[in-house]
């Protein structure tokens, strides 16, 4: 068999947008564990953002916006 480059997953979160284009995108590295976990429902996207993203998200700031 032959060697495979190692796989590498990013989540990406856009912090804003201007008019039909996403702006500001944030890349964080996670691992396949957690790709597979948000693939069979077992996590959430949200669970994966620091504290204050899911705060401003709260107060009616959301992401996308």
């Amino acid at each position: 068999m032959k060697d495979r480059p190692e796989e590498v997953f990013n989540l990406v979160r856009f912090l804003g947008m201007k008019g039909d284009s996403f702006r500001s995108p944030v890349w964080t590295r996670i691992t396949e564990q957690v790709v597979k976990d948000l693939i069979a429902g077992l996590r959430d996207v949200e669970d994966l953002l620091p504290r204050r993203v899911k705060e401003r998200g709260e107060r009616g700031m959301g992401l996308g916006r």
